[in-house]
């Protein structure tokens, strides 16, 4: 329809153009660059529209590393497709966050019996991040890479 059309190209103006990205990296010698291409902060509404082909192009032309911001809350096969068309490094706190107050509203559920200390709810937290980002390592194919 006329309107999804208007909405779609409204947004695509929001993407990283790959030619100004490619000038704009040649210009200041940034050491990495986020791109646009259909990603938001925080949490997803709806299945997200990623335009992978634009990080192609993008990745074709600099020689920085590629991030991207709001990868919270994807589908967990999108992240392959992230990686293989070039994004290096992901930010992905907002869903790692939720689920940290989630597990622990379900730790406290019982008025907080079981949490003697405040270094309980502290070596709790450790655990939950170190797991987390274990298995987002693993889902990014990154796991054992560190230099």
């Amino acid at each position: 329809s006329p309107e999804a059309a208007s909405v779609e190209s409204n947004a695509e103006r929001s993407f990283t153009d790959p030619d100004a990205a490619a000038e704009f990296v040649e210009r200041t010698g940034v050491d990495a660059l986020a791109v646009s291409f259909g990603n938001v902060h925080g949490l997803y509404r709806g299945e997200p529209c990623l335009d992978l082909e634009r990080v192609r192009r993008i990745h074709a032309l600099v020689d920085v590393p590629l991030v991207m911001h709001g990868a919270s809350g994807l589908d967990e096969g999108a992240y392959a497709g992230i990686v293989g068309s070039g994004i290096s490094k992901v930010c992905y706190y907002t869903a790692m966050g939720m689920g940290a107050c989630r597990d622990l509203r379900e730790l406290m559920a019982d008025g907080g019996q079981n949490v003697t200390v405040y270094h309980h709810i502290i070596s709790w937290a450790l655990d939950y991040f170190y797991a987390e980002t274990k298995r987002l390592l693993d889902l990014l194919g990154c796991s054992g890479m560190a230099r």
